[in-house]
């Protein structure tokens, strides 16, 4: 990856805070961030859309923004809770059984 200075970081974050206020509301989309290329075409970081598996992207999803790349990923995204949350939740339901 090459190294990118602060004008394209602020560009980025602002191509993706568009994707954001366009795409977040849409069922299927769960997550806009930049990172690595999935694709690796682009040597630089792109804006990506993490869409549910088996779910189209949105049809107006733009293929570049301010000349960033944007990538839809699909994935499995469910939330999921440590194993530290899931002990102090059996030991709160222990108590208040016992």
């Amino acid at each position: 990856m090459t190294a990118l200075d602060e004008a394209w970081w602020s560009r980025a974050r602002r191509a993706r805070e568009q994707l954001i206020a366009q795409f977040l509301h849409e069922p299927a989309v769960r997550v806009i961030d930049i990172g690595l290329d999935p694709q690796k075409v682009s040597a630089t970081p792109v804006l990506r859309v993490h869409i549910d598996r088996g779910q189209p992207a949105p049809p107006d999803l733009p293929s570049a923004i301010d000349g960033i790349p944007v990538r839809a990923i699909e994935g499995d995204y469910h939330v999921e809770r440590d194993s530290a949350d899931v002990s102090r939740e059996r030991q709160v339901n222990h108590d208040d059984i016992a």
